[in-house]
């Protein structure tokens, strides 16, 4: 189930089973990111919203495409 960034404030919040979904605009290009390999790189009590904002596309990098990478939808997926 989708929700928007602001529904998770730290990366341990929901006992750290959730995933973040980023999905380019430019390209289509996606990746579904579990929140356990975000806590192990970053730790339980780091704030999501700056540590998803660091995240780009490499396809649109590597060829030098006109969004630079940053042109994202980035969702947080909540299993029931």
């Amino acid at each position: 189930m989708p929700f928007e960034l602001d529904k998770i404030d730290r990366l341990g919040d929901y006992g750290g089973v959730w995933s973040l979904g980023i999905r380019c605009r430019c390209c289509d290009h996606a990746r579904l990111i579990p929140a356990s390999f975000l806590i192990r790189l970053y730790g339980r009590n780091r704030r999501l919203v700056p540590i998803a904002q660091r995240f780009y596309c490499s396809p649109c990098t590597g060829r030098r495409c006109a969004c630079a990478g940053k042109d994202f939808d980035a969702l947080i997926w909540i299993p029931r």
